[in-house]
């Protein structure tokens, strides 16, 4: 809803424009129709442009007065908000659905620490490789942001949204046997996939979501873009936005297609249980990146029962422990080239079983009979960069 700014001296600024006599209830009446109308127009757009619904709308305005007390200026901002509810987005290409069984390559001294932990660390946008992360699908919008702000602003503001962009880069069990992953990530070949199982509904997430990642398909932002310009340029004194990073942070360029990621996402909620959320983001700090804000979010993983194996979560309000992500471990393979010799690979994997259970309360009863993992003929994976945690 846009609101009319009121001076104490009676005065009215109506789409920018300064009115000096007292107004009327009629007039106020119609300046009320008007904000409905543009807020509808903007609605309809972005439904139209995204496929999906718009949740809500939020405003502000800031003006300039004259010491005469006439105003100079005035600036409305409207934001569009799509939905934080995971379940909002089912039937869109942002809600995975092909299972709930995902692989995560890594190394085996990060399997121990997640083990030990009894949870994952979600990294933020600025530990990837790929510096044009969500830089990439919000760079198509640029033109319609520097409508508003200068190139510093829109800089800080998507290095604000990689700052509390979490994310568990994972892919599906059809690429256990690829070698080009097991080599890029899986500790060139000497590490492990961890195999993690979703068990709640992905429909209770919110600010949470689990997605494919999108490789240089960004139909919809085009379509975006020319709506809102034509919008934005139309009603100058208003500052249109959408708030866009759950999607924003699902698209990559094409260069990146061979990693065949899934992805899930959590976002930092500053409205709705932030504080639940802060205590469990931690500062990290990496060599190669020490210019950016290392962080990650300790995502808990939960034992056979279905509970969350860190124990601390349950002073957090019940309402915060049903809206982030449960997972729990229920594979993990080795691969060929596993420096643990045939003779002594079952002990070890008993001895594993027996750890994770002891640990995590979560029995994987396939740990003590898997075979080394054997390849099938290697896809190109030159293009890979993802660092796993």
């Amino acid at each position: 809803m846009i609101f009319r700014i009121i001076t104490s001296k009676n005065r009215l600024v109506m789409n920018g424009n300064t009115l000096n006599e007292p107004f009327s209830y009629s007039e106020g009446i119609e300046s009320l129709r008007n904000g409905l109308m543009l807020e509808n127009e903007f609605k309809q757009m972005i439904e139209s442009a995204l496929n999906l619904k718009v949740t809500s709308f939020s405003s502000s305005a800031s003006f300039l007065e004259k010491e005469s007390g006439c105003i100079e200026d005035c600036s409305i901002k409207l934001i569009a908000h799509i939905p934080t509810e995971n379940k909002k987005l089912q039937g869109t290409r942002y809600y995975y659905s092909e299972g709930k069984r995902i692989i995560h390559f890594t190394s085996i001294n990060v399997l121990y620490s997640i083990i030990n932990e009894g949870a994952i660390r979600m990294y933020n946008l600025h530990n990837s490789n790929d510096d044009c992360e969500y830089s990439f699908a919000s760079s198509k919008l640029k033109e319609i942001y520097s409508l508003g702000q200068n190139d510093n602003g829109i800089e800080r503001r998507i290095s604000d949204v990689k700052e509390y962009s979490f994310i568990l880069s994972t892919t599906s069990l059809s690429e256990l046997r690829n070698k080009a992953f097991w080599d890029k990530y899986g500790h060139g070949g000497k590490g492990v996939a961890i195999e993690f199982e979703i068990i709640n509904d992905l429909n209770t997430w919110e600010y949470s979501y689990f997605s494919k990642v999108h490789y240089n398909k960004l139909d919809e932002f085009e379509a975006l873009k020319e709506g809102w310009s034509k919008i934005q340029l139309q009603n100058k004194h208003i500052h249109y936005r959408v708030e866009l990073d759950q999607l924003l942070s699902f698209h990559k360029s094409e260069r990146w297609n061979s990693e065949k990621e899934i992805r899930i996402l959590t976002l930092f909620s500053n409205v709705f249980h932030s504080n639940p959320f802060r205590e469990r983001i931690y500062s990290d700090f990496k060599f190669d990146k020490a210019d950016k804000p290392i962080k990650y979010f300790k995502l808990p993983l939960c034992d056979k029962n279905g509970e969350f194996i860190d124990k601390e979560l349950n002073s957090c309000p019940e309402s915060f422990r049903q809206i982030i992500p449960k997972l729990r471990i229920s594979n993990i393979y080795f691969s060929s080239d596993c420096p643990i010799s045939n003779n002594d690979f079952t002990n070890f994997q008993v001895n594993l079983q027996k750890y994770v259970s002891d640990k995590m309360n979560c029995w994987i009863g396939s740990l003590s009979n898997n075979k080394k993992v054997e390849y099938v003929k290697q896809t190109s994976c030159s293009q890979l960069s993802r660092i796993f945690n």
